[in-house]
């Protein structure tokens, strides 16, 4: 959590923007091909949890919804253990 403290206010600014402004492909989730993983933070005030188990069951190549516990919303930068736990069993699964 510290280091999304760190970031400079027009970081923060322009990556918020960016959620707000961009579309809305929920209906779209199905087109997706590539291998996802969903992570979500339980704390989300964004999104609620269920927002992150809907993409991940309409996406067919879903390789699941992790909840992290505690979790808030850029889930990489307050929570990177239980990220990179996730990431470390999902991208060797992926290697063909």
């Amino acid at each position: 959590r510290e280091q999304l403290r760190a970031w400079p206010v027009e970081q923060i600014g322009f990556a918020l923007s960016s959620l707000v402004e961009r579309d809305d492909i929920v209906e779209r989730l199905g087109e997706i091909q590539a291998p996802l993983l969903v992570m979500h933070g339980s704390e989300d005030r964004s999104y609620p949890p269920s927002y992150g188990r809907q993409i991940s069951d309409a996406v067919p190549n879903s390789a699941g919804f992790v909840l992290v516990d505690g979790g808030a919303h850029f889930l990489s930068a307050t929570d990177p253990g239980p990220v990179n736990d996730a990431l470390k069993q999902f991208i060797p699964a992926q290697a063909v």
